[in-house]
């Protein structure tokens, strides 16, 4: 039997509303000692530049996902400020929320984050991915 690898000769995708849209940054990394932190803040290009980040020990719920977000200092670009539309908080509070339980559930994950999560009237999509393996956990080799 063949089997073909690669792209279909025509794909078809839906393309992701990025007009009223939010970047977030989701994530979770290993703290020596006090284990997996999850993360959210304002994503992209922001994420260096405003350093509006908020945290808590993995993994979370979605009343505390929902609270992290909410605490964030650009939280009214979420909620609708100066006349814009309300995004869609509780899918960036579930991404959060799967994201803390993934790291509090494998302690062989040192950082995982989306970055950005693109945040939509409805919906949230992750645009990119990062996940870091512990060195001792991702070396395989014999003793």
């Amino acid at each position: 039997m063949w089997w073909r690898l690669g792209p279909a000769p025509l794909s078809v995708e839906s393309m992701i509303p990025s007009q009223d849209s939010v970047e977030l940054l989701v994530g979770a990394h290993r703290d020596p000692r006090f284990g997996a932190i999850a993360v959210v803040g304002l994503g992209g290009t922001y994420t260096e530049v405003l350093s509006d980040v908020a945290a808590a020990l993995a993994p979370v719920d979605e009343n505390t996902a929902n609270r992290l977000i909410r605490s964030l200092q650009g939280a009214p670009l979420l909620l609708g400020a100066r006349g814009r539309p309300a995004l869609d908080v509780v899918a960036a509070a579930k991404a959060l929320v799967a994201i803390s339980k993934v790291a509090a559930g494998y302690p062989a994950i040192a950082e995982i984050e989306v970055n950005p999560l693109l945040v939509c009237r409805s919906g949230a999509y992750g645009l990119d991915a990062r996940l870091v393996l512990e060195s001792d956990a991702a070396d395989t080799s014999p003793g």
